[in-house]
């Protein structure tokens, strides 16, 4: 039995999952997330901001601690849209090397989308009965995986993720419906490949939300209809009615408002606003009937990887 470490260094969050493998599966030991904001002011412009560097530096560094209080005999660490796009990511790996010790493995975006649904697959969540639309809305990219329960049909990461919008498109607060027309126009455009690659379809009735903005979404309809999931659930139903009241409401609030919602976190406070706009242009170009939330993404598919010796 091993002790592995996998670090996912999103362009928002930093994900730490420990965990102990056997030969066919793992038991999670720790699993931790951290605020480090990788893109924040830079990602438009190629570049990882000196302070952003030191807060993942910082990061780092405590999970490093970890790994060692843990006695980890190996750490995966991973890095995705915001440094693999950066022009100064050889400076930062060499940075991370200097104070950890660990080499940095940078994902492209069509791994990125498949190991994801490698993780939304141990959930359990994706129907097997039909065809389903997989989205990862990260800070720097958003995955989208078109699949079912036994294979993936079609994949594209597209560089929309929720820091890249806001700091495309700067907004009120609350945001006005002249500027969410914008944002959906802009996506409508981008996601042109998306759109077509569901032309040859019967098209998608399920979308699976994969972590992040819809941990917190689904977080809020749990808390509004006092619904407490266990500690191992690894995925829920979000009812289509209840994320467009969720999304109608927090769309109105300003941000001091939004952040005052039950379920909601700091963390995703800002880019929810993004995200959601994402969402509610999906749901209107596919005719979206149903949603499912996987609680497992990139991390997961990462772990499970390394079980089965594929990394």
């Amino acid at each position: 039995m091993q002790k592995v470490a996998v670090i996912d260094m999103g362009t928002n969050t930093f994900h730490l999952l420990i965990a102990e493998v056997e030969s066919t599966h793992y038991n999670v030991i720790l699993d931790h997330k951290q605020a480090v904001g990788l893109g924040k002011g830079g990602i438009n412009n190629r570049r990882i901001m000196p302070d952003a560097m030191e807060r993942a530096l910082s990061a780092l560094r405590r999970f490093r601690d970890t790994c060692e209080e843990q006695q980890v005999d190996r750490v995966l660490l991973t890095g995705t849209s915001a440094v693999r796009s950066s022009d100064n990511k050889r400076e930062f790996i060499a940075a991370i090397k200097q104070e950890t010790g660990w080499d940095t493995f940078i994902i492209n975006g069509e791994q990125e989308a498949s190991w994801i649904y490698e993780g939304v697959k141990q959930a359990g969540v994706i129907p097997a009965d039909h065809t389903s639309l997989l989205v990862d809305i990260g800070g720097g990219s958003v995955e989208f995986v078109l699949c079912n329960a036994k294979e993936i049909l079609w994949k594209q990461s597209f560089e929309i993720g929720g820091q890249r919008l806001m700091d495309q498109f700067g907004h009120s607060d609350p945001i006005t419906d002249t500027e969410i027309k914008e944002i959906a126009y802009y996506l409508k455009g981008v996601l042109k490949p998306l759109w077509d690659g569901l032309k040859s379809r019967d098209g998608v009735k399920t979308l699976i939300g994969s972590s992040g903005s819809f941990d917190t979404l689904c977080d809020i309809y749990c808390r509004q209809k006092g619904i407490v999931l266990d500690d191992g659930t690894k995925g829920y139903p979000l009812p289509l009615d209840s994320f467009q009241s969720i999304a109608k409401d927090l769309l109105a609030k300003n941000r001091a408002e939004r952040l005052a919602t039950p379920g909601m976190i700091e963390l995703r406070v800002d880019m929810i606003i993004v995200s959601l706009v994402l969402i509610e242009t999906l749901i209107e170009q596919l005719s979206i009937e149903e949603i499912e939330v996987s609680f497992y993404a990139l991390k997961e598919g990462l772990m499970s990887l390394v079980v089965n010796g594929k990394l």
